[in-house]
Formats: C-alpha cells, structure tokens, sequence
C-alpha cells in the first residue's frame, strides 16, 4: 500500500487511466457546433469600414455511416490498452516491492544467526581463556577462539551494513529512505 500510494509511476498511470476514460465518454457524443468569424478588406480608416465583409458561419456536423460507433470502439481500445499497460506497470512494481522485501526478510535473519554467531563465539573465547589461566589449554586454543570472534563480529557488521541498504532500497519504492522498520513473516 506504501508503493502504491507514492509511486510517482502508478499515480500517473491512474490519471492516464482516467483520462482515457474521459476520451471514452467525449467520443460517444454528438460533434460540437462550429462558428467562424470572417473580416475581409478592414482598414484602420472608419470611412472604409464601410467596405468590409464580415462573414459568420456556423455549422454542425452530421456523421453518417456508423462514424460515431467507429470513434467509440477507437476510444475503447484505447482505455483497455492504457488500462493494460498500467498494470503492467503496477505488477512490475509488486514483484520489485516482493523482491525486496524478501532481500530485506534474509538479511534481518543473516543479522540474528550472526548474532547468534558472535554470542557462542565469545562464550567459547571466555571459556578458552579461563582454560588457559588454569592451564588446562594451550595459548593457541585460545587465540583460535578469539580469532573466530573477531570473524563473526565482522560477519554481524557486514550483515547489519547489507540490512540497512536493503531496507533503504525497499523503503525506496514509497520514496522515502526510512530503515526504523522490520518485516515480518507468517
């Protein structure tokens, strides 16, 4: 509903939308009525107006032959092709917003299995060093361990960079760059 609502793309597919139909309606009427105003020889000088033509014309139009149906069927293929080319867009759209919502759904859960990951990695460096200040490990153990820390510290820092990009191309589609938002899935 974000999407559609401020969807710079939508919005005017809607107004082309009705605008067709506003051509659908126009071409199922009667021709409209014409004047013409015609001025021949008029000059600047008061005494040769006296000399000039004016001519008025008005004039109707009368369609024969099924003219007015053919302009409705025109028009009425044209309101379904605008029609159909708007939810083209308007799917193209949706499958984006879907697209991204689940990049943003994956990444949130990447960012909690490395959280996850940095919490036993830290408690597996804690209980290295112990082993170590008892002597009961060798000084590798512990090294090993808090290298793995480290390597999933990082992978959390790189997962919650790749959140806050991927809610910034979704919240993006409504034109905003907003990324105090989670998503939820069933």
């Amino acid at each position: 509903a974000l999407v559609a609502n401020a969807n710079p793309l939508l919005q005017a597919g809607l107004k082309r939308i009705e605008s067709s139909e506003g051509l659908l309606v126009q071409a199922g009427l009667k021709p409209n009525p014409e004047l013409e105003i015609g001025a021949e020889e008029v000059s600047g000088d008061a005494s040769g107006f006296r000399d000039s033509e004016i001519n008025i014309i008005l004039s109707q139009e009368f369609e024969l032959w099924g003219k007015r149906g053919a302009r409705k069927k025109l028009a009425m293929s044209e309101a379904e092709s605008t029609r159909l080319g708007v939810m083209f867009a308007y799917y193209d759209i949706y499958a984006l917003t879907v697209e991204r919502f689940f990049d943003v759904a994956h990444v949130q859960k990447q960012v909690e299995l490395s959280l996850e990951a940095s919490v036993i990695a830290l408690s597996i460096s804690e209980t290295a060093k112990i082993r170590v200040n008892k002597g009961a490990a060798l000084q590798s153990e512990f090294l090993l361990s808090d290298i793995e820390l480290m390597r999933t510290e990082l992978n959390l820092s790189q997962a919650e960079s790749d959140l806050q990009s991927a809610k910034e191309r979704l919240s993006s589609l409504w034109n905003k760059t907003e990324t105090n938002f989670s998503v939820q899935q069933a």
